[in-house]
Order: C-alpha cells, then sequence, then structure tokens
C-alpha cells in the first residue's frame, strides 16, 4: 500500500493514518496515528461529519490510510474505541470518502 502511495499519489498528498504506525515508509506528507484513540480523539472534537470532513479539508487532508487489523485489535476492555466509534468511521468513509486501494487489511481513501 505504501509503495502504491509513494508511486500514484501526487507529491503535495497529505495522509491522515488510522491504526497505521509504519508512516517511516511513506514518502508523502502523513500524519501518524500515536494512539488507538486517533479517530476517537478528531470524532469527539467534530461531533458531525460535515465538520469532520471540514477539518480534513482545512488541513489540506488528501487521503486516509485505514489498518482495519489495528483497529480491530482496539476492542479490548479499557482501550477507549468503542464499537460506536468504528461505526462513525464506516459512515463517513460512506458519505465523504472513496476507496482507492486495498491491500490486506490496508485501505486508502481519497477525501472527497
Amino acid at each position: 500500500t505504501l509503495q502504491f502511495i509513494n508511486t500514484y499519489l501526487p507529491e503535495e498528498s497529505r495522509i491522515f493514518f488510522v491504526g497505521e504506525k509504519k508512516g517511516y515508509y511513506c514518502h508523502r506528507d502523513y500524519i501518524p496515528d500515536f494512539s488507538p484513540e486517533h479517530w476517537t480523539w478528531k470524532y469527539m472534537n467534530h461531533k458531525d461529519m460535515v465538520g469532520l470532513n471540514r477539518y480534513f479539508k482545512d488541513n489540506k487532508i488528501t487521503h486516509i490510510l485505514v489498518n482495519t487489523n489495528v483497529i480491530s485489535c482496539y476492542y479490548y476492555p479499557d482501550n477507549g474505541v468503542t464499537e460506536e466509534d468504528v461505526e462513525s468511521f464506516n459512515q463517513f468513509a460512506q458519505t465523504y470518502l472513496k476507496l482507492l486501494f486495498k491491500e490486506g487489511s490496508l485501505y486508502l481513501y481519497r477525501v472527497q
């Protein structure tokens, strides 16, 4: 997936990582995922999907990379991420994202 990013995404791309920590292979600007609460933190700051999409646009985020294996591990007790958080991402993806590439558990979306 990162080879796809490095080869096909424009140089000015900025990627928001969710559940993926291997940014050192990414040759585009990216926002790393430091904790399992990354998506929750963004969603909580922008209670509605329109506000969240505006956050991405205002911060020139052009793509989102999601590692679903890591996200599925977040369901352990006391991890801070709920099924509702994951569903909120799925709803956001259906409305505001376009799937560009999938490999294994990695999904690369373009922000519409």
